[in-house]
């Protein structure tokens, strides 16, 4: 049995269900000496930062920066979220099952490889070999220092838009 751990969005679960497993997970990896790497992703929304005014007696007032939370009006962008989170469990589970990714096995019936909750995802495995000489850094409106930093950082090329391999 493969697991995957969507609890904010299962019904009669809660969100700290989550963090349980991968606490749990951390305690039996470190009980059993077994290499497992966790790899946590916080997804910026769309809708994290934005800027508005107010209409205060029909003049609208200076701009200001809105943090965290929907935009009225905006009812799209929780689900465009829900997709690209389900997107990225589906690409996972297929690397899992073409055998490219190994999720932490906690027994033989039970294997973890991406739990997810609220916008925060936890990619579990017992590791990943990167093929540095094979990977390319890819930026959009970033400054070319910046790249050329952070290629010797990752210790990869720079390459450019649009790439012929995913």
């Amino acid at each position: 049995m493969i697991s995957e751990c969507q609890s904010a969005f299962l019904p009669n679960r809660q969100i700290l269900d989550g963090v349980l497993v991968v606490n749990e997970l951390i305690d039996l990896a470190k009980r059993r000496k077994d290499k497992c790497m966790m790899f946590k992703v916080d997804f910026e929304r769309a809708y994290d930062t934005s800027s508005m005014s107010v209409l205060v007696n029909g003049s609208p007032t200076d701009e200001f920066i809105v943090g965290k939370g929907l935009r009225q009006g905006d009812p799209l962008s929780p689900f465009l979220f829900l997709i690209a989170a389900e997107g990225l469990t589906k690409l996972i589970q297929r690397a899992v099952d073409i055998g490219s990714f190994l999720g932490y096995k906690v027994s033989n019936d039970i294997q973890f490889h991406i739990l997810q909750f609220a916008d925060d995802t936890v990619i579990v495995g017992e590791g990943l070999k990167v093929n540095f000489f094979k990977s390319k850094l890819y930026g959009i409106n970033l400054e070319e220092h910046f790249m050329a930093a952070a290629s010797a950082f990752l210790h990869c090329g720079v390459d450019f838009i649009p790439f012929r391999f995913l």
